[in-house]
């Protein structure tokens, strides 16, 4: 399969025409999107990055899992099941999640709550179910189903085994007004692709330009990779992941947006092993500390969650999270314990009285 470069310019024109007939005046929001847009993936609106998890997997039962982020960067509480509601009006159940993935942006109108694209990489369909922004159940009729076709490879019929928020990485590289609402990036067909979409929830076009057949490592396809990214000024960051090899790989906006406009670029190696899909059934971007550079998260089998911050090129472990019991441990798995406050005595005064300097805490 050769790699083709389509009009970007042409789509984007069409993408703005879209943008200006349906003015998003037509769209019935919350009543507090006008006034408050949710950080990314903050879904019940405390301004912190949270963590969503589909069941069934990391010792989670079925559903769609939230479990609340904090301060720092670091997540707080059991995880609650926002997607207990399923996904159809009757005869619905959280196991309508199983082997779904689950993308959350802002898919509605480009701004509000942030909601939640859910895809099955089975069937290609995919549903936009929007966001509640305070962290309550989500309502599967609250939204717009995806048909598969907006999937579908152009070249021969295949799905993608794992999709991304692309942010305005597509009307960026064309040079057009942006787009509210986000583009996708999919692996799919053995390469990493970028899709459009117009300017209605769920309207995504099908896959169109290819941005690499060669995975990372630089040798070989995009078959066994996953992808994650998290977005910086609406611009996507991606973490693409070996399933079983475990290589890790980094690549930053402005690298995706080379490739989008077909320059080659050569990926950050982050990790050399240890990533793959059997020790971390899920990997998460996210800007956990709200730093503009993205972070990510790391989910093992027995629902311990690990928070990594990135420097650009290396990782550093935050602590780990256990989503079922609440319980975080420091990097390596020590427990962590509230500590105990020493008492000092009151020195007694001999001389002329000094002031101590004050202890400065450290900003991380």
């Amino acid at each position: 399969m050769s790699q083709r470069r389509l009009p970007l310019h042409a789509r984007a024109a069409a993408v703005v025409t879209t943008v200006t007939a349906a003015a998003l005046g037509g769209l019935v929001l919350p009543a507090h999107a006008d006034t408050v847009t949710a950080v990314e993936n903050d879904l019940n609106g405390d301004g912190y990055t949270d963590l969503v998890v589909v069941g069934n997997q990391a010792s989670l039962d079925a559903g769609l899992w939230l479990t609340d982020g904090a301060v720092g960067g670091n997540l707080t509480g059991t995880a609650t099941d926002i997607g207990v509601n399923g996904l159809g009006a009757s005869g619905s159940s959280p196991a309508d999640y199983n082997g779904r993935q689950a993308i959350v942006g802002h898919f509605r109108t480009g701004a509000g709550p942030n909601d939640v694209l859910i895809y099955n990489p089975a069937t290609g369909s995919g549903t936009v179910i929007y966001g509640t922004g305070d962290g309550s159940p989500l309502n599967p009729l609250s939204g717009i189903g995806v048909p598969s076709v907006a999937f579908t490879s152009p070249v021969t019929g295949a799905l993608p085994t794992f999709i991304a928020n692309a942010g305005q990485l597509y009307t960026t590289a064309a040079q057009g007004e942006p787009n509210p609402l986000p583009s996708l990036l999919s692996v799919l067909d053995g390469a990493l692709w970028l899709q459009p979409t117009a300017a209605a929830p769920g309207a995504f076009f099908p896959p169109e330009l290819v941005l690499t057949e060669t995975n990372p490592t630089g040798s070989g396809n995009w078959s066994d990779w996953s992808i994650t990214t998290a977005l910086v000024d609406n611009m996507p960051a991606l973490f693409a992941r070996s399933e079983t090899g475990g290589q890790l790989y980094y690549y930053s906006p402005a690298a995706l947006l080379d490739m989008t406009l077909g320059t080659p670029t050569t990926p950050v190696l982050v990790a050399a092993e240890g990533w793959d899909a059997a020790a971390k059934p899920l990997v998460q971007a996210a800007d956990v500390d709200q730093d503009g550079t993205v972070d990510l998260r790391a989910v093992d089998a027995s629902g311990n969650a690990t928070t990594y911050r990135f420097d650009g090129t290396a990782l550093t472990a935050l602590g780990t999270h256990n989503l079922l019991t609440g319980a975080d441990s420091a990097p390596g798995g020590t427990p962590t314990a509230t500590p105990t406050p020493t008492v000092t005595p009151a020195p007694t005064p001999t001389g002329p009285k000094r002031h101590p300097h004050p202890t400065k805490s450290r900003q991380h």
